[in-house]
């Protein structure tokens, strides 16, 4: 009868343990970002503010799952390494097909995350020069600590 209680007990634990895992691992391969609207209605700035969950296929190269969302290379300003960042797909982009989209990005600013590599997807800001360069700048440390989105070391 011993034995047989401790089979349950062990086959029970067994299957909380593996439906925890399947969760974590579901949390961990999605990210929730957020992109504030940078845009204007009779003069006065919108502050709303656009989320969008994007699936993470991997991060080594960053590939991501999202049709409103677009991975790019970019410098980074700071360290000055070629680095993966997450921006907005302009309206633009949305109507071209990827065959008839130009090699080199209309100069502009956009906001977006850097994947740091590591553990973090880091905001900042995106500037594409007219030479096509492109450049991250990481926020200042307070937009960061409300921005940034931490905790992804072990995604794909």
């Amino acid at each position: 009868m011993l034995k047989v209680k401790f089979l349950v007990v062990s086959l029970l634990l067994g299957i909380i343990i593996s439906c925890s895992e399947d969760e974590t691992q579901t949390k961990i391969n999605t990210l929730e970002l957020k992109f504030p609207s940078l845009t204007t209605t009779n003069g006065r700035s919108s502050d709303d503010t656009q989320n969008y969950i994007v699936i993470i296929k991997s991060t080594s190269p960053l590939e991501i799952v999202s049709n409103e969302l677009t991975v790019t290379k970019a410098v980074n300003a700071e360290t000055g390494e070629l680095s993966s960042v997450i921006i907005q797909n302009s309206p633009e982009n949305l109507k071209a097909s990827a065959a008839s989209r130009t090699s080199q990005a209309d100069p502009g600013i956009k906001r977006g995350y850097m994947y740091d590599g590591n553990d973090c997807f880091v905001w900042g800001t995106v500037i594409t020069a007219s030479n096509g360069s492109v450049y991250f700048y990481p926020a200042d440390a307070t937009t960061q600590l409300l921005m940034n989105r931490c905790g992804y070391a072990n995604v794909a």
